[in-house]
């Protein structure tokens, strides 16, 4: 049987000047992480770089053209989620299924896609937000229990979802709203008692920095991405939950597909 070595890598730092090419004079593997000068056909996982596989067509097929699609894993199976023309569909290998649920949806509205727990969280901005349980694979997408506001994009920041660019009667462009503490479910009235027990509250963002487009997710700290800026929103608990603050005041996101 061939001997083999697990070598555990550094980040990639190609322009880092102090970096050492790995067998260098000096370098001990057994001591120190060995940097990288290139890598290729790789992808980091959060612990270790792995071989990246390419991409596998399905044979399955939606009535029309997705717009938004999300990849989830549960229990270590791979599910696609995807939106078209108002219906959400889960592909399943060559299984395309409509998991809708009845609901009429706004046909040309792009959607943004965020699992929280066992929940996958599906929002338009137009529609109200949905949910699909994760652990009752043969079930549809629901309507998220509590109220929440319409919102044009969602993340997960430590153990709230937040929607930003939010409608609940009146457009808040600039504002996020997020839920009680670990409850995707629960969106308690702003500024009550209610929403103080389970720090469930909202922040609205500089209007000079145009429209919440995305909201990058984060365990201690999220970057809300405006039209012109970056804001950060740290959790210190509390009554207070959030503190923000601009962290750039000139680039930002020009469209909500614009991250990467």
């Amino acid at each position: 049987m061939p001997r083999t070595t697990t070598v555990q890598f550094g980040d990639w730092l190609p322009d880092d000047d102090k970096n050492i090419a790995p067998g260098s004079p000096g370098e001990a593997l057994t001591t120190q992480l060995v940097p990288l000068d290139d890598a290729k056909n790789m992808l980091y996982t959060g612990s270790a770089w792995r071989l990246y596989q390419p991409l596998t067509a399905t044979v399955g097929t939606t009535a029309t053209p997705p717009f938004d699609a999300i990849t989830v894993s549960v229990n270590g199976v791979l599910y696609t989620f995807c939106a078209s023309q108002g219906r959400l569909y889960l592909i399943n290998g060559s299984t395309v299924t409509d998991v809708t649920g009845g609901f009429s949806n706004n046909t040309s509205a792009s959607w943004v896609f965020q699992q929280f727990g066992t929940n996958l969280i599906a929002t338009d901005g137009i529609d109200a937000v949905y949910a699909f349980d994760l652990t009752n694979m043969s079930g549809v997408f629901a309507l998220l229990a509590g109220s929440p506001p319409t919102g044009y994009t969602v993340g997960v920041v430590r153990d709230f979802v937040v929607l930003g660019n939010t409608y609940d009667g009146t457009s808040h462009p600039y504002r996020v709203q997020w839920s009680a503490l670990a409850n995707a479910a629960q969106w308690p009235q702003p500024l009550t008692q209610a929403a103080r027990a389970a720090q469930s509250g909202y922040q609205d963002c500089y209007g000079q920095y145009g429209n919440v487009q995305y909201i990058a997710q984060g365990e201690e700290f999220g970057m809300i991405f405006q039209e012109r800026g970056i804001v950060r929103m740290q959790y210190i608990g509390g009554d207070v939950v959030f503190e923000f603050y601009t962290f750039e005041r000139k680039r930002g996101l020009v469209t909500p597909r614009a991250a990467a």
